[in-house]
C-alpha cells in the first residue's frame, strides 16, 4: 500500500476516535435522558462517524490529489496537518458544545442554531459566562486534540518514496469513490438524520448521531421564522387549547386502528357518499358501525406529508417537508405517545 494512502487511512481512524470519545462523553453527561441506550447504539454511532469523516475528509484528498514531489515536502505535510486540525476542531467542539446544549433542546444542533447565535449580540454577551459555567468542556476539547495531536506525531510520517503517477491517481481515485460512498450511501436517497430513528429508538437517536453531521445535511435548507402575533395573555382570551377532563371513565385498553388510504377521497366511498358501487367493502362495513365524520380534508399534497400530519397533527406549513427538514429530529407528541 502506497505510503501516503496509509497516511490517509490513519488521519481517518484518528477523527473517528475523536468523534467516538465525543460520544462517549455525551452519554456520561445525558445518561438520564439516555436511559435505554445500548451498545448497539455506540455501534451504530460509529457507523456515523465514519459518515461523517467521509465528507469533512474531503478537502484533505483534494490535498494529495498534487503531485507526489509536492507531497514530498516539508511544507506540503506542515499544510496538510494544519487543514486537519483545521476540520476536525470546530467540527469536534461542536459535538462537545451539544453535551449540555442537549440538556435544553433534546436533540442534536443543526444549521439553524448558527442563525439563532447571530441574531443581536446575546451570544458576544454571553460568551465571558458560557466558558466560565462550560469551562470543563474546554478542557474536554484541548485534551482530545491533544491526543489527536500525540497520536498524529507518533503515526504520521513523510512519504519515503516516490511513485509513478499512474499509481497516484489511481490510489486517490480508489479512495475519492470509497469516500464518496460511505459518506453519501447506497440507497436512493442520501444518509440523513432521519435513518438514525430506522436503527434505534426515537429517543436514542441523538447519541446515535454526530452534530457535525446534523449540521452539514441541515445547512441550506429552510426555516420557520418564529412569528409573534399576539402575546400570551391576549392569545388565550381568543383561544384556549388547554382543556381538563375530570372523567372517571376508562379505554379498557381497546385497539385502536388508524387506517390511511393513498390518493383516495370520499367519491370512493359508498358508505360516505351513498353510491351503489362499494370500492372499499371492508371500511363501509366499519362505517356502519361507527362513528363518522363526512367532512375529509386533504391533510398534504404529496404522500410525505401523510404521516406526520396523520399522526402528529403537523400539517404542511413549510416549503419543505417535514420529514426532510432539519426539524425531523426534533422531539414531538403523537398519537401513540398520547393512548
Amino acid at each position: 500500500m502506497p505510503s501516503f494512502v496509509l497516511n490517509l487511512i490513519k488521519k481517518y481512524s484518528m477523527m473517528v476516535l475523536a468523534f467516538t470519545l465525543a460520544r462517549i462523553f455525551f452519554y456520561i453527561f445525558n445518561k438520564s435522558q439516555l436511559v435505554s441506550a445500548t451498545l448497539i447504539d455506540f455501534i451504530l454511532g460509529i457507523w456515523f462517524d465514519c459518515i461523517t469523516t467521509a465528507i469533512l475528509f474531503l478537502p484533505l484528498m483534494l490535498m494529495e490529489i498534487v503531485p507526489q514531489k509536492w507531497r514530498l515536502k516539508s511544507w506540503h505535510q506542515t499544510a496538510s496537518k494544519l487543514l486537519y486540525f483545521i476540520i476536525l476542531t470546530p467540527s469536534l467542539l461542536i459535538n462537545i458544545a451539544d453535551i449540555e446544549y442537549f440538556k435544553y433542546t433534546s436533540t442534536r444542533s443543526t444549521f439553524s442554531t448558527f442563525k439563532m447565535l447571530s441574531y443581536g449580540s446575546d451570544f458576544t454577551n454571553q460568551l465571558p459566562s458560557f466558558l466560565k459555567d462550560y469551562w470543563f468542556l474546554l478542557c474536554l476539547l484541548i485534551l482530545i486534540l491533544f491526543a489527536v495531536n500525540w497520536l498524529y506525531n507518533k503515526w504520521i510520517k513523510p512519504p519515503a518514496s516516490t511513485l509513478k503517477l499512474s499509481t497516484q491517481l489511481v490510489s486517490v481515485a480508489i479512495l475519492m469513490i470509497c469516500l464518496l460512498s460511505v459518506g453519501r450511501g447506497w440507497g436512493l436517497r442520501p444518509i440523513s438524520p432521519l435513518h438514525a430513528s430506522q436503527y434505534t429508538e426515537d429517543q436514542n437517536a441523538p447519541l446515535v448521531l454526530n452534530s457535525a453531521f446534523t449540521i452539514l445535511k441541515s445547512a441550506g435548507k429552510q426555516v420557520i421564522d418564529e412569528k409573534t402575533f399576539f402575546d400570551e395573555k391576549a392569545i388565550k382570551s381568543y383561544f384556549n387549547p388547554v382543556k381538563h377532563y375530570h372523567s372517571g371513565a376508562e379505554l379498557n385498553q381497546p385497539n385502536v386502528v388508524i387506517l390511511m388510504l393513498e390518493s383516495f377521497s370520499v367519491e370512493y366511498i359508498s358508505g360516505i357518499n351513498g353510491d351503489s358501487v362499494s370500492y372499499t367493502p371492508f371500511l363501509d362495513s366499519l362505517i356502519g358501525e361507527g362513528l363518522v365524520f363526512i367532512n375529509a380534508f386533504a391533510n398534504g399534497k404529496k404522500s410525505i406529508d401523510a404521516v406526520p400530519s396523520v399522526i402528529s397533527s403537523i400539517p404542511k406549513l413549510m416549503p419543505e417537508e417535514f420529514i426532510t427538514s432539519s426539524y425531523a429530529t426534533n422531539q414531538i407528541e403523537s398519537i401513540p405517545q398520547t393512548l
